[in-house]
């Protein structure tokens, strides 16, 4: 399995959506702003893990939960680059996404080192090793075997096991690997061979969402609002919508809430602001992925924050 890996630094001024997609009729725009700045159109965002602190860390702290093999190719080649501290971490299954030309990307308001193309030994990857360490209860374990039976590398695609991803997934999700519930979400929205399950998709999706992912967020939202697994609720919808626009600078997201907006009542609007702002009162700080608070200047719901 090859990997292509980036370690940055950005500062809570850089584009918040810089990893999140929009989806537009023009063929020629990138799906995300990482996607066009390595000169690419289009990116599977299954095969790219994004892992990101508020402030920079120590490389070996950033990289603590990848591969040995993998760790110490990485140290070495952030030290050849000087570079000792970073708060992004990005990896892409080059196997499965196709970059022609990665290359670093260095702004004002943030940085990304292209560190290479990374082989991971195929000696590394045993499912005795995971499965032993899972069932005697170790979360991480857990949630790497569930991810493996759901997206297996290319010379192991034989074991696609949706069934056995919602196990070891489900296991991680009890002790609190917050990792999980993307995956969750995608496994019941998307892959189950025993049939979708559109109900505990829209329950992961929201658990999800909880923990600060812009991108959950707007997931979340889109089942409130289309009824996908759950009842129709358009309030909870626009708290969502609201949440994700404060991370995305796109029109995209003052069109969704705009489009929605008409389908509520002006007490209606005030709750989904209020819901919105208790959630970043009581959780906004403590998400390091949320950074988007106050980022975009066309959501109404920027003035109630700055001035709560």
């Amino acid at each position: 399995m090859s990997m292509h890996v980036w370690i940055g630094q950005f500062s809570h001024t850089a584009p918040s959506d810089y990893f999140e997609e929009v989806y537009s009729e023009d063929d020629d725009q990138p799906i995300t702003k990482f996607a066009g700045e390595q000169g690419e159109i289009w990116l599977d965002h299954d095969w790219i893990e994004l892992y990101r602190v508020d402030q920079p860390v120590s490389i070996s702290s950033l990289i603590e939960g990848m591969q040995n093999s993998i760790k110490e190719q990485i140290s070495a080649r952030a030290q050849e680059l000087d570079v000792s501290k970073a708060n992004v971490l990005v990896t892409v299954l080059a196997d499965e996404v196709n970059i022609s030309s990665p290359q670093s990307v260095y702004r004002n308001e943030y940085t990304l080192h292209y560190l290479g193309l990374f082989e991971t030994p195929p000696e590394e990857i045993s499912i005795d090793k995971l499965t032993q360490a899972a069932k005697q209860g170790d979360s991480k374990s857990q949630y790497m075997l569930g991810q493996l039976f759901l997206f297996p590398p290319p010379d192991m695609k034989d074991l696609v096991d949706p069934e056995k991803s919602e196990y070891w997934l489900l296991k991680a999700a009890e002790q609190g690997e917050t990792a999980t519930y993307s995956r969750l979400y995608q496994l019941y929205s998307k892959y189950m061979t025993s049939g979708l399950d559109l109900k505990k998709a829209a329950y992961w999706v929201e658990k999800a969402a909880m923990e600060g992912n812009a991108t959950d967020q707007y997931y979340a939202a889109e089942c409130y609002a289309k009824g996908e697994g759950i009842p129709v609720d358009n309030v909870k919808a626009m708290q969502w919508y609201f949440l994700y626009a404060c991370q995305n600078e796109r029109q995209q997201s003052i069109d969704m809430i705009n489009a929605l907006k008409i389908k509520l009542t002006a007490n209606e609007l005030k709750q989904a602001e209020r819901l919105a702002l208790d959630w970043i009162e009581k959780y906004g700080d403590l998400k390091p992925l949320f950074m988007g608070m106050l980022r975009n200047p066309l959501v109404d719901i920027e003035a109630k924050i700055e001035g709560k």
